[in-house]
């Protein structure tokens, strides 16, 4: 049986990326108060982002077990690897980001990675 938190997401804000905290905005929410936007950088863990977060790891895994062997005599050994590596954190950035802002840049990163 499990906890009274199972469903409840861990997310771990690691500093404000974007954000409007002066309360110099002109937009106001529904009470009247000043309306203020952020976007945290940091990650969001739920049950669904852990299977991708194990999926693509796994993947990404035996993708570099693969390619040492096949790359391994060709002049782009160290690029294709370099862009191999931030198309995996672009991948990460994208499973992991806990708001709209981060998960674009990660959905961004993994579309201009060319890796060949």
């Amino acid at each position: 049986m499990g906890s009274a938190n199972d469903n409840k997401p861990f997310e771990n804000i690691v500093y404000t990326w974007l954000g409007t905290d002066t309360g110099h905005t002109k937009l106001r929410t529904h009470d009247g108060a000043p309306a203020t936007f952020r976007a945290d950088a940091g990650s969001c863990s739920i049950r669904f982002s852990s299977i991708w977060l194990l999926f693509v790891t796994g993947v990404g895994m035996l993708i570099h077990i693969y390619s040492t062997g096949t790359w391994r005599m060709k002049a782009a050994y160290y690029r294709f690897f370099g862009y191999l590596n931030l198309f995996m954190f672009s991948m990460l950035t994208l499973i992991l980001a806990n708001n709209y802002v981060l998960m674009f840049v990660g959905w961004e990163g993994v579309g201009s990675v060319r890796i060949c």
